[in-house]
């Protein structure tokens, strides 16, 4: 879906921007990610705090069965903030709840929603030319991920989601600056001419304590109205 995996993952557009439909990307896994606020930042109450570094490698994570590309269960969707979280709507015409204390950064076809307090942060990515197959599109794009430190797949199916004719969630972990990182990065399918990517991404040893936000953001996310044909 939008061809720029991550300023880190992937550096340069690729091929497929240029075909019919653009390949939404796992959004940023690294770089990409902005260390701090930005002018065009969207901002919560709470206060700033500094982000963790972790400077060397971990065990690589053990090889594990790759589960069938089954359905997952549908996901909820609400209308309803968590309380005290504030609605973001971004002049694209999607809009999603952010937690307090969190910000909001654009950088082109990007947002992210970033916890200053921590390396945890969701990155929005979308497309106004999706391709029609999120599972097909994310299992192009794993092929190219061998090259990544410690990659290794966790789940790669097909998702039931409100917001989507069509979704796909990919689960995985690598090394990001030498600390084992845990992303989940949901290809949504909202129309013939919207598609978007949430993608999670949190230090493995947070991901069962943190994983109530991604619950939150997804069941929150509204996307753009459907364009109509010009």
């Amino acid at each position: 879906m939008i061809a720029a995996v991550a300023a880190v993952i992937v550096a340069t557009v690729p091929a497929s921007l240029r075909t019919a439909g653009h390949p939404l990307a796992v959004a940023d896994l690294g770089a990409g990610a902005p260390a701090g606020p930005t002018a065009s930042d969207h901002r919560t109450g709470g206060p700033a705090g500094p982000d963790a570094a972790v400077a060397r490698h971990g065990p690589r994570p053990r090889p594990g069965a790759r589960g069938p590309a089954r359905a997952a269960a549908p996901a909820p969707v609400t209308a309803v903030l968590p309380a005290r979280f504030s609605r973001y709507r971004d002049p694209s015409g999607f809009s999603i709840a952010v937690p307090p204390g969190w910000h909001v950064s654009r950088q082109g076809h990007r947002v992210y929603v970033r916890d200053r307090h921590s390396r945890r942060f969701l990155a929005i990515a979308w497309t106004t030319r999706p391709r029609p197959h999120p599972l097909a599109d994310w299992r192009r794009q794993e092929a190219r991920m061998g090259g990544y430190p410690g990659y290794h797949r966790i789940r790669l199916a097909a998702a039931r989601y409100a917001p989507a004719e069509r979704a796909a969630d990919w689960s995985f972990t690598y090394y990001r600056n030498g600390q084992l990182t845990r992303v989940l990065s949901r290809n949504i399918l909202a129309s013939s001419r919207r598609g978007y990517v949430l993608s999670w991404s949190v230090p493995a040893d947070r991901w069962r304590g943190s994983f109530h936000y991604f619950r939150a953001f997804a069941a929150t996310f509204r996307p753009a109205a459907p364009v109509r044909p010009g």
